[in-house]
């Protein structure tokens, strides 16, 4: 972005001002164009107030065939406010931590009605094929066999290796 001061101009239309601009270096660049609105609808800031003797600032641009024209100044990115405030990285930094204690407690809670799902179907399952294997495939037999199941479900990792 280029900061300039208005030597000279000439109100060529309403939208249109011819003028040469200084640069801080003192360097003259004439018969620069200022459009109110530029082909991409940027609207250059304070249009009808441009004088000779005020600072400027916008984009310089010369055209492949030497012409030069001054566009509006891209707008200033700026952090959002949240991120501005003073003291604001602690806040952040609990509000993550918080959330990461809340995803965890969702993550452990699934994970136990995962256990718990399998847990349920493995033994509904074992109990009918039980409960088949007995010659009884009766409901109050299906049910004896899926107690017995469920209350000797626990076996640990290293009771009954997966492959001898």
């Amino acid at each position: 972005m280029a900061k300039l001061k208005i030597n000279w101009l000439e109100k060529k239309a309403n939208d249109w001002i011819l003028a040469n601009l200084l640069q801080e270096d003192g360097t003259e660049i004439k018969d620069v164009s200022i459009n109110r609105t530029s082909k991409k609808g940027e609207v250059f800031p304070n249009f009808d107030g441009l004088a000779p003797s005020l600072d400027i600032e916008g984009e310089l641009w010369q055209s492949p065939a030497g012409k030069n024209y001054l566009f509006p100044p891209k707008p200033k990115l700026e952090a959002p406010a949240f991120i501005r405030q003073a003291g604001n990285s602690a806040f952040k930094a609990k509000q993550i931590e918080e959330a990461q204690v809340r995803t965890s407690g969702f993550v452990a809670k699934a994970q136990d009605n995962k256990e718990w799902g399998i847990k349920t179907a493995s033994t509904m399952n074992k109990a009918i094929d039980l409960a088949i294997a007995e010659g009884k495939p009766e409901p109050i037999t299906i049910l004896k066999w899926r107690e017995w199941v469920w209350n000797n479900w626990t076996v640990e990792d290293d009771q009954y290796p997966p492959f001898k």
